[in-house]
């Protein structure tokens, strides 16, 4: 059995890696038609509720704190697709005028990492341009932790991440990691594969290699 994308609606970073735009679903059904595959690495989160172990799984990122609570308030305003690109902007907005920061405190790499934080991405691949060198097919997670930054600092990040510069963000923190457990984030919002995600912690992050075939243009 295969995967295959159609995107639809905005922020289709997974497809856009792919080289698949919203704008062309023709081309999007004439890949799938033609079938051609490679196998993928997908990411999963294990956590425990009530004595019972979950599993959700992503293709592209984890996102904890900022771009998280853009995500939430955003889908809370989905109605026509213009909407959508007005409530992404309008979230945006509300957000840059009331940055909040959360402790964070996770294992990684046989490390204690315990920050304040702004965003945390987990990344299978680009991560909306926060992980811009995660691949999903190399084994391996790519972890962005930005700290919070002064107004003006905040307007410089978003234009490296634009550019897809953020690895020399100053207030970045890179690892790669196959494997992580995120111990906690305080009340910080979190979201998968652009939706909003309420796991319990603590959120263990994995990369699950190659079992996923994936239809991807010529």
């Amino acid at each position: 059995m295969s995967l295959g994308i159609i995107p639809n609606g905005i922020a289709n970073d997974f497809a856009a890696y792919w080289g698949l735009s919203e704008n062309d679903y023709k081309r999007a059904a004439d890949c799938i038609i033609a079938g051609r595959t490679r196998k993928i690495d997908v990411g999963c989160c294990s956590y425990v509720v009530d004595d019972s172990e979950k599993k959700r799984y992503f293709l592209n990122a984890v996102n904890i704190g900022l771009s998280a609570n853009i995500v939430e308030l955003a889908n809370k305003k989905v109605r026509a697709p213009w909407a959508k690109y007005l409530s992404y902007i309008r979230s945006f907005m509300m957000l840059l005028l009331n940055l909040n920061s959360y402790d964070v405190k996770m294992r990684i790499n046989n490390q204690v990492v315990e920050e304040r934080l702004m965003l945390l991405c987990v990344g299978n691949a680009r991560g909306y341009g926060m992980t811009p060198s995660a691949v999903p097919y190399n084994g391996y997670l790519d972890v962005s932790a930005i700290m919070k930054p002064k107004f003006f600092g905040l307007l410089q990040g978003i234009y490296m991440m634009y550019k897809r510069r953020i690895m020399n963000y100053k207030l970045m923190k890179p690892f790669r990691t196959m494997d992580m457990v995120i111990e906690s984030v305080g009340n910080a919002a979190a979201g998968i594969d652009g939706r909003p995600f309420s796991p319990t912690y603590p959120l263990r992050i994995n990369i699950e290699k190659e079992v996923l075939n994936l239809i991807i243009p010529k």
